[in-house]
C-alpha cells in the first residue's frame, strides 16, 4: 500500500483497472445483484437521479452533505467485476447542495446495463483527495459516511435523467 492510500482501501489506478465487455455477457442477472446498502443520509444523501431511474451514460448528480464533509461520488457496474469508480468530484454550494456529472462506462456500455451509486462523505479532505477520478476501488474506505445507494439503469434513448454537460 503506498503512502496516499486510505488504511484497508486498494486504489486500482485507472489505466489497469478499466475492463468492459462489450457483449455484456458479465452483468450479473437481477436476481443475482446484492442488496442496496442503506446509509448515513443525514450526513450525505443523494437528490438526483432518482433510484430505479433510466439515465443516459452521461448524466448529472446532485444532492446534500452536511458542514464540514466532502463528497465523493462512487459508481459501479453490477458486473462480475464489481469495482467501484470514482468520479470527478462534485461542486459543493454554501448550503450543503452539490452537483456533479457522472460518467457510466464508454461509449460501448451497452443499452440497458446496470450501475450503483453511492457518494462517500469524508470528515477530512486530505483523506478525500486521496480518491482520484478515474482510479477504482475494490471495497469501500472503512469508517465513512456513505449515502444509501442507488441503482440506475443506462438507456440513452429513453433516458428521463438531466444530461450532463
Amino acid at each position: 500500500m503506498g503512502g496516499n492510500q486510505s488504511p484497508g482501501v486498494e486504489v486500482i489506478p485507472a489505466q489497469l483497472a478499466f475492463h468492459e465487455d462489450p457483449a455484456n455477457k458479465d452483468l450479473l442477472p437481477a436476481e443475482t445483484e446484492p442488496a442496496e446498502m442503506a446509509g448515513d443520509d443525514d450526513i450525505v444523501s443523494i437528490g438526483a437521479p432518482s433510484a430505479d431511474s433510466d439515465v443516459r451514460r452521461v448524466t448529472e448528480i446532485s444532492g446534500k452533505v452536511a458542514e464540514g464533509h466532502v463528497p465523493v461520488v462512487l459508481i459501479r457496474p453490477l458486473t462480475k467485476e464489481n469495482l467501484w469508480w470514482i468520479q470527478n468530484r462534485p461542486v459543493v454550494a454554501m448550503e450543503g447542495t452539490y452537483k456533479g456529472k457522472l460518467v457510466f462506462g464508454s461509449e460501448k456500455t451497452p443499452e440497458g446495463t446496470r450501475f450503483r451509486v453511492l457518494v462517500l462523505a469524508f470528515e477530512d479532505a486530505a483523506a478525500a483527495d486521496k480518491l482520484k477520478a478515474g482510479a477504482s476501488l475494490k471495497q469501500l474506505p472503512e469508517g465513512v459516511k456513505t449515502s444509501s445507494e442507488i441503482t440506475i439503469t443506462v438507456r440513452n434513448q429513453k433516458a428521463t435523467g438531466v444530461e450532463a454537460k
